[in-house]
């Protein structure tokens, strides 16, 4: 039977609170490992996620093998100045993290701020100005994820797609052909437009 969690004799786990700044983990044994010397004398300590992580799956490595790899996926959090507030970071510019064209977010898992990048731009959202961590994305380079059919023109930070010449509608959704038609009559000075 899998077992996603693990408490007792041999096996023993323990949450991560929330806003922690350091972790050590130690292992002793009060009885020397005697009572299991027979097939191994080690322990064995790892971070790992709970939701992706199966204790029936984790074997116990054996003196001879003690190269067994066992995989799991883990997020770690970080944020800037865990005592301050966006609000509060911004007023001192000289220590505020966030770069240009970057937004300060709240950190959703304790105190402190974050920094991502505007829509529009990609990079590092914690460069300075000077070293613009960050670049502009072409939206007119990535058509599968920024539609155009029409005009594409990039801009900073967005783009913009006009339909062609003859045509209208917004051109990121789609265009039509347009019900104008121009007629040239006569002579080289006169030009009539009829609307259908």
């Amino acid at each position: 039977m899998a077992e996603s969690t693990c408490s007792g004799l041999g096996c023993c786990q323990t949450s991560i609170p929330k806003s922690l700044r350091n972790l050590t983990i130690s292992m002793d044994s009060s009885t020397n490992y005697t009572s299991v010397r027979n097939f191994s004398s080690c322990g064995s300590a790892f971070v790992v996620d709970q939701e992706s992580f199966n204790v029936s799956d984790y074997k116990l490595p054996v003196p001879d093998d003690m190269q067994n790899d066992i995989y799991s996926r883990i997020v770690l959090d970080w944020v800037v100045e865990r005592n301050l507030t966006c609000e509060e970071a911004q007023l001192n510019q000289s220590n505020y993290a966030c770069g240009a064209n970057s937004n300060c977010s709240y950190f959703t898992n304790g105190k402190g701020y974050r920094c991502f990048c505007e829509a529009g731009y990609t990079g590092n959202p914690y460069a300075s100005p000077l070293s613009q961590g960050w670049q502009d994305i072409d939206e007119c380079k990535d058509p599968q994820q920024y539609p155009c059919h029409g005009n594409c023109k990039n801009t900073p930070g967005n783009y913009t797609c006009n339909c062609p010449f003859g045509m209208t509608g917004d051109g990121k959704v789609g265009c039509q052909t347009s019900r104008l038609v121009i007629i040239v009559a006569g002579n080289s000075t006169s030009l009539m437009i009829v609307a259908q």
